[in-house]
This record gives structure tokens, C-alpha cells and sequence, in this order.
């Protein structure tokens, strides 16, 4: 085994032990890491470069390499490399990457998938864990027929690249009975540069319809109020929540979702009907409500994937095999 350590800039007398593969995977093995900036030592005195970055709830999975000579620290490409069902786009060179790492039936019929969305580790900056902003999906059953199904869509903790959960409670079958394959396009913009394209102060008491002109879209704002409803508050954990619930009705492919800034927003669900073009959006916080002097932003969906498309921040696989047990 090499002999490596973590160095803290913020305090480099205190290094961490770190454990590494052998040689034929030299990869640095799982343990807990206190966020901030380090240097990577191996052996007595020689200091890999880049830096690793390293921030809260992060899982970072990266490599010692030998780079023209020198030993360099590299994050892994998770989505090129992990075990997958279905990877896209072919191209090797490609800067983003998506793979699909399980697909399975559940035993009520529904389905379960799993996939995640990286981009290429770059090379002469600080290694970190990638990260991406509101992200937005289509999965859809490669059939004869449309079928129309229900589809939730969870971000999960845990994997070294942007990881999302895909559960369906019926996952449509083909004309022979047996499972449909799946397509499942994806698009996302970096944190931060999804803009408002409406704020709203809301008026308090809530009486009727609110409609909004958004350039030749007009969306409205069909009701605002605090409202019980089961959530996931955690992967796979769904509760009874007191919500702030917004409905919003928007012309056909035009969908818009809500925007609150809270400090103490504790999860948020975006619930989209498409066929009835309708939004419900779900906020619940560790404190009650006040309604009083509430400001709502308003994203458009179309906005969104525009921008995403054109800085190449789309992908398609549709080649995923159908759920299995």
C-alpha cells in the first residue's frame, strides 16, 4: 500500500492518514473529512498537485495518477466508469456523461431507477466533487403507444457524482406484456443561474385567481395557503408535512415553477401535471408560516432547458433496458 496523508491548509500540522488501494487501483479509500482545503502527501515529502476541495455532504472519489512523470491527485469520472445499464452520450471525448446504474421492478408494478450525470474531471484546478444546479428530467417507456404515468424524481446523497432516484408506482408495459425499455433525458443549468422571471409579493388573505403576464405566457396563480400533505422528507421516506402549497396553472408546454428564500425551508416538492398543465409546488419549514409577507419567484421551465441546451448541458439515453426484479 502507499502511504498517503490529507494536509488541512487551515491547519497543515495536523494531517489525516489516508487509505489507499494497491497498486493496480490506487484509489483512496472512504472515510470522513472535515470540509476545507487540502494538499495530498505521499510518502515522506512529495506533495501531489492539484489541491482537493472538499465541501459539507460531499463524496469525493478521486485517484493518485501518474501524470508525465509526477504524481497528480484526479477526481474519478464516476458516470464513464461505474458499472452501468446504459451510459451516453458514445463519444469518449464527450464533456458530460450520464449512466444509468439500475433499473428495476418493484413489487407492485411500479419501477425504480437510479442514474447520475457528471462532467468530465478537468485537469490543473482543484479537485472537487461536481456539482450541478436545478436539474430536470423526462423519463419516459419506449412503447407503441403514449402512456401517460406518474413519475418521482429524488436527488440522493451517497454516490461520488449528481445522483437521482426515478420511482413509479406502474410502469407501462409493452404488447406483449413484458416491461417497456426506457428513454430518460436530462438538462440542468449550475447552481444559482436558474433566473426569476417573475417575483410576486403575495397578498394576504388569498381571496382568487392571480393571473400573471410573463412576456406572451399567462400564468396564474390559482390558490396560496397552508395545506397538510405527505412528502418525501427524506430518499424514500414520505410524512405528513404542514405545507405552504402553491397551484399554478400555465399555458400547454409552458410550464413554470415556484421559488421561496427561506432560512428555515426544510425540503420542497415540485409536483408537474402535464397533460392538465398544472403545477402544485410544496414548501415546509421547521416553523410555522407567515403568509403576511410572502414573496414568490417564478422559473420558467422552458427558460430553463433553453439555456441548458444551449451550453450543452442535455443528454438522452435511449437505449435503457427495461425494469427487472
Amino acid at each position: 500500500r502507499v502511504r498517503a496523508q490529507l494536509m488541512p491548509i487551515a491547519n497543515i500540522d495536523s494531517p489525516l492518514d489516508l487509505k489507499i488501494g494497491d497498486s493496480g487501483n490506487p484509489t483512496i479509500e472512504p472515510m470522513p473529512i472535515a470540509p476545507g482545503k487540502f494538499f495530498v502527501r505521499v510518502g515522506a515529502d512529495q506533495v501531489l498537485t492539484p489541491m482537493a476541495q472538499i465541501d459539507a455532504g460531499d463524496r469525493l472519489l478521486a485517484r493518485i495518477v501518474d501524470r508525465r512523470g509526477s504524481l497528480a491527485l484526479e477526481r474519478v469520472f464516476f458516470a464513464n466508469e461505474a458499472a452501468s445499464l446504459a451510459r451516453g452520450p458514445a463519444d469518449p471525448q464527450a464533456y458530460w456523461k450520464s449512466a444509468v446504474l439500475e433499473h428495476r421492478l418493484t413489487e407492485k408494478g411500479g419501477s425504480r431507477l437510479l442514474a447520475v450525470v457528471e462532467d468530465r474531471p478537468p485537469i490543473g484546478v482543484d479537485v472537487q466533487a461536481c456539482r450541478i444546479g436545478d436539474a430536470y428530467f423526462d423519463l419516459a417507456a419506449v412503447t407503441p403507444g403514449k402512456k401517460a404515468f406518474s413519475t418521482r424524481v429524488t436527488r440522493v446523497d451517497g454516490y461520488p457524482a449528481p445522483a437521482f432516484r426515478f420511482t413509479t408506482r406502474a410502469w407501462p408495459s409493452q404488447q406483449d406484456g413484458l416491461p417497456a425499455p426506457a428513454s430518460l433525458e436530462s438538462w440542468w443549468n449550475p447552481p444559482g443561474t436558474s433566473v426569476a422571471v417573475a417575483t410576486l409579493d403575495m397578498p394576504s388573505p388569498f381571496r382568487e385567481p392571480l393571473p400573471i403576464e410573463i412576456g406572451k405566457d399567462v400564468v396564474t396563480i390559482d390558490s396560496f395557503a397552508i395545506e397538510e400533505h405527505e412528502v418525501e422528507v427524506r430518499p424514500g421516506v414520505i410524512e405528513k408535512r404542514s405545507c405552504l402549497s402553491v397551484r399554478l396553472s400555465h399555458p400547454s408546454q409552458r410550464a413554470y415553477l415556484v421559488r421561496v428564500h427561506d432560512a428555515g425551508l426544510q425540503g420542497v416538492e415540485q409536483r408537474f401535471y402535464r397533460e392538465a398543465n398544472r403545477v402544485t409546488c410544496l414548501f415546509w419549514r421547521d416553523k410555522p408560516w407567515n403568509l403576511t409577507k410572502m414573496q414568490l419567484e417564478l422559473v420558467s421551465l422552458a427558460d430553463a432547458e433553453r439555456a441548458a441546451r444551449t451550453q450543452g448541458r442535455y443528454l438522452k439515453l435511449d437505449a435503457i433496458p427495461a425494469p427487472v426484479k
